[in-house]
């Protein structure tokens, strides 16, 4: 929560710094406030996080697989003398750029780009503060501004987000022990080779949604934090209420409209795991009334100290039913897959999409129906909360499902499930897969097969469509005379022509002369047009265009 809360200061201060110095002097106050605690408390500390990863050495050995293979897929993707960057044609990425430049320079300003909202002035400070996406650009930053903006440390830090999003999702698939069975260790196989190639984590990441990749982990965090506070009976405690606290601040530091969705999310977990028989009436109604007061206090605490994040159009258009949403804005509401006409994804419908909607269907009313089932006969509290909760996320995911037959693959639709319905599908099929595994045992050799043979066919598929994302190159930069920048106090970097409309390969350049250059100017132009809005042009640096059998492919060389 503090690094949330230093990531939103700019939009009270009006003014940005640099992300990192200011990161080091937080972790200093809060390690050395470590010394005014009592000694025999200070035992039980784990500042440095050692105890954590000793208790958790398997995951951590997971986590490192994932981010091996991660590695290596983006070095087969990466196009030989090109720089090394990993992005799919999503104006996001540079978006991204943007604010990872207002966090680390203040030399840098951009020019002719067409943005979604407005913001006052050309620097890269201007549009952060117009911009929601603040919290996730700030731990960006923190890894581009040490590689001095290099396209590795944008490579890294998808690595490193993927890497947390691959252990919040798959951590409980790990710790499940599949013993007992002759062939445990090929279905522990087939788990993993799943999780490791979970098609979602690489499409947020080559596509740039590092808001959404960072969503998606503030949710399984809720999920398990409101699951072990209602198990352990600690709803009522305080700490409970400062980490709900907390969650929100997280969820405002970086998209406000994700408010509800978090809530929802939060509200229904509890739902289904709160221990009534503990509790009687007034006592369930003063923690409603406590959570209430949480909502509200967090509302009141950015409403005082951070109303430009509150007041920007970015979230006053997510909030409002009657306001038509941009075409590159993740809807919150049912009533704008109604209101705004479906906006087909740019793909296929190949042999995934129909074996999705023909097959997902009746195995989630399959799946929901042996669920149901079992809950009705299992006399175990817990167990029957778990079902319970996997009922729920099988029962979403069918919705889902229904509505993508009536709206087609839609890009807010497909938003949503990245959002939400994914981390509920993927905790909600896990107790059904043991479930189903333990079934299997007693069936014939035969239909063990054939599941098996569909499981691998299904697992194949599913490499496929990571290895399919198709990632495009970018450009590079090549810097043979040094002299010339230092010769100079301002410099202007005009884009190319002939690239894809979503590339701004130019950007990255920029974000590297000004962070390596500090005393020089920084102008970047994006369209050759806007040239003129740029006041002083001392040097200027045209992109030359590396032409491609395919216009979409074309690259953008720098060179000085």
């Amino acid at each position: 929560m503090p690094l949330a809360i230093v990531s939103i200061a700019p939009a009270a201060l009006n003014f940005c710094f640099n992300s990192l110095l200011v990161t080091i002097l937080l972790e200093a106050v809060i390690i050395s406030t470590a010394f005014f605690i009592p000694s025999n408390l200070r035992k039980n500390l784990d500042i440095l996080g050692i105890k954590v990863i000793r208790n958790n050495l398997s995951l951590l050995f997971y986590a490192s697989l994932w981010c091996l293979f991660f590695a290596l897929w983006a070095t087969i993707n990466h196009q030989q003398s090109l720089d090394r960057m990993i992005s799919n044609t999503n104006p996001d990425m540079w978006a991204y750029v943007r604010r990872f430049a207002a966090m680390t320079t203040d030399n840098l300003s951009f020019y002719g780009g067409s943005d979604s909202f407005s913001f006052d002035g050309n620097s890269a400070c201007a549009f952060l503060l117009g911009s929601p996406k603040k919290f996730s650009s700030f731990l960006g930053s923190l890894i581009v501004y040490p590689l001095r903006g290099s396209s590795l440390s944008i490579a890294i830090f998808q690595g490193m987000l993927g890497g947390i999003l691959f252990l919040c999702l798959f951590k409980e698939w790990f710790e499940v022990r599949l013993s007992g069975t002759n062939n445990s260790w090929l279905s522990k196989s087939i788990l993993l080779t799943w999780a490791l190639f979970a098609p979602a984590i690489y499409w947020l990441l080559v596509s740039a949604y590092f808001s959404n990749a960072l969503f998606l982990i503030i949710v399984c965090l809720t999920l398990r934090q409101v699951r072990t506070a209602a198990i352990s009976l600690q709803i009522d405690r305080v700490e409970n209420f400062i980490c709900f606290f907390s969650i929100l601040v997280i969820v405002l530091a970086f998209y406000p409209a994700f408010i509800p969705v978090i809530v929802f999310t939060y509200g229904t977990t509890l739902l289904i795991y709160f221990p009534r028989k503990n509790y009687d009436k007034d006592i369930i109604i003063k923690i409603i009334f406590k959570f209430s007061a949480v909502i509200i206090a967090c509302g009141a605490f950015f409403y005082l100290l951070f109303p430009s994040q509150l007041g920007l159009y970015e979230v006053h258009k997510s909030l409002n039913l009657l306001d038509r949403h941009g075409s590159n804005f993740v809807p919150l509401n049912p009533w704008s897959l109604l209101q705004e006409k479906p906006k087909p994804m740019p793909l296929m419908r190949d042999f995934g999409w129909y074996i999705n909607i023909i097959i997902s269907l009746p195995f989630c009313f399959f799946v929901g129906r042996k669920i149901w089932q079992q809950y009705q006969k299992n006399t175990n509290s817990l167990m029957k909360q778990n079902l319970l909760a996997a009922l729920a996320g099988i029962g979403l995911y069918g919705g889902y499902l229904l509505a993508f037959i009536a709206l087609e693959h839609t890009y807010r639709l497909m938003k949503i499930a990245i959002s939400l319905v994914y981390p509920l599908a993927i905790f909600g099929l896990l107790p059904f897969i043991l479930w189903s595994r333990q079934k299997l045992s007693l069936k014939s050799a035969a239909f063990r097969n054939g599941v098996l043979i569909l499981a691998i066919a299904h697992t194949i598929f599913h490499i496929y469509k990571v290895l399919d994302l198709r990632p495009y190159p970018a450009g590079n930069f090549i810097v043979s005379d040094k002299s010339q920048l230092e010769a100079v106090e301002n410099i202007t970097i005009v884009g190319c022509k002939d690239v894809h409309a979503s590339q701004f390969y130019q950007r990255l350049v920029g974000l590297q002369i000004a962070i390596n250059y500090p005393q020089l100017q920084v102008s970047v132009v994006d369209k050759p047009q806007a040239l003129n809005q740029v006041n002083t042009k001392e040097l200027v640096i045209y992109g030359e265009t590396v032409p491609d059998k395919r216009v979409q492919r074309n690259t953008c060389h720098f060179s000085l």
